[in-house]
């Protein structure tokens, strides 16, 4: 069977807010609260039609109100997934839930990250030396995983700040698994940039979510 496409990613409901109390700092507080600032999407292996993970990716007021302007300013379509991506992926205040929906090994993960980590390099939304390095360091960040993989019910949790990239990773158990602040600039451009991304398993279910504002 073929790889199952895992891309960076997701979440949903009450057991996820109960999941993020465990940690303090990682809740999104008033983010997605806006029109246009809140994105979910559930990736289905289409061949079988089997839920794979949910994501879902809140933003600042900032991205939101960019986002509200251009779907105001044009009709559904390509050219405007295009401007909605583009404005989405380098949003420098967001919080990304994910939670699994079926059990995936550490390959299939990684294949999947590395996958819509490319069509982010290739689109110029991040550059060959972000590709590198997180693409080596993956392994190492969630080798915990590499026994048993990744269970129905594990989440992880992205807290996107100008200046940092925290990761938390909670499993079904409600066990914390990892939790990791990397700093540095605009960090959170590979996280979005692999959902946001021409050809990405995610981008067109995101958009279209944004453009049914809630």
């Amino acid at each position: 069977m073929k790889p199952i496409p895992v891309g960076l990613l997701v979440v949903a409901g009450l057991a996820v807010g109960t999941a993020r109390a465990q940690v303090p700092g990682m809740d999104p507080g008033d983010l997605g609260r806006d029109p246009y600032g809140r994105a979910s999407f559930v990736l289905r292996k289409t061949i079988f039609n089997f839920d794979v993970l949910f994501v879902e990716i809140r933003f600042g007021r900032d991205t939101a109100s960019a986002l509200a302007a251009l779907a105001a300013s044009r009709k559904p379509g390509p050219e405007l997934t295009a401007l909605i991506a583009s404005r989405a992926y380098v949003a420098e205040d967001a919080f990304v839930e994910i939670e699994f929906k079926r059990d995936v090994s550490l390959d299939q993960f990684l294949d999947g990250v590395r996958q819509n980590l490319e069509r982010a390099r290739r689109a110029n939304m991040i550059d060959e030396a972000d590709f590198r390095r997180i693409s080596s360091a993956m392994p190492r960040w969630f080798a915990f995983l590499e026994d048993e993989g990744i269970k129905k019910g594990d989440r992880i949790f992205y807290r996107i700040r100008p200046d940092s990239l925290r990761t938390v990773y909670i499993d079904r158990t409600g066990r914390l698994r990892l939790d990791q602040t990397n700093p540095g600039a605009t960090p959170g451009r590979p996280v979005l940039g692999s959902y946001f991304a021409p050809g990405s398993d995610f981008r067109d279910g995101l958009v279209n979510s944004l453009l049914r504002p809630r």
